[in-house]
């Protein structure tokens, strides 16, 4: 098991990597955070991946429930929130976002990074997301536009690593959730696309 100075080191040299090709971890994180609007209530966070945007929602002082459907993920964000003292911040659960356990209205804010182009099956999840949220909560999606997953597709080549992107781009995300009636606030980035959308009460 890696000590917390070695995960720290680790996160901080991945992150001066992903510099170096352009893709700055904190100022992307911060910006999903700041397309949320101001925060409060029960905040679900699907796909933790390595732990980046929790890491950063903890820092914001928020308390946040993080599910991924492999252990080994959970496990490393895990790590990552205990080696900057914030573990207390974060309750991580194994769960399958196409079916989450939670019951219907459950979370005010749900937070969805760079998950959504890797999934299969992604109009379950993206249904699932809306079910879970709160009349009038917001589901805040950001995901890799064609510019950036060449960027991070230059970043996993340099790592000796491939990268998987079959999913779904974030414009077709924002038509789906237009089909519903429902309007996607859209802000772009050097690396993402964040869509923001707000539960109408009817629904």
């Amino acid at each position: 098991m890696m000590q917390p100075a070695q995960i720290i080191k680790e996160h901080e040299e991945r992150s001066g990597l992903y510099a170096r090709f352009g893709y700055d971890l904190d100022k992307e994180r911060a910006a999903v955070i700041r397309a949320a609007g101001p925060l409060n209530g029960d905040i679900l966070e699907i796909g933790p991946g390595r732990g980046n945007l929790t890491l950063a929602l903890a820092r914001e002082g928020l308390k946040v429930v993080a599910v991924d459907i492999e252990q080994a993920k959970i496990d490393q964000a895990a790590a990552l929130l205990a080696a900057y003292g914030m573990e207390d911040r974060v309750c991580f659960r194994k769960e399958d976002a196409h079916q989450l356990s939670f019951p219907d209205r459950s979370f005010d804010f749900i937070f969805c990074a760079n998950v959504v182009h890797h999934l299969e099956g992604v109009y379950q999840v993206l249904e699932e997301m809306l079910r879970v949220c709160r009349p009038g909560g917001s589901l805040i999606i950001g995901d890799f536009h064609p510019a950036g997953l060449k960027v991070i597709e230059q970043i996993h080549q340099a790592r000796g690593q491939g990268h998987h992107s079959g999913g779904m781009m974030p414009e077709e995300v924002q038509r789906f959730f237009e089909a519903k009636g429902l309007d996607a606030k859209k802000v772009e980035t050097d690396i993402q696309t964040i869509l923001t959308i707000t539960k109408q009460a009817c629904l």
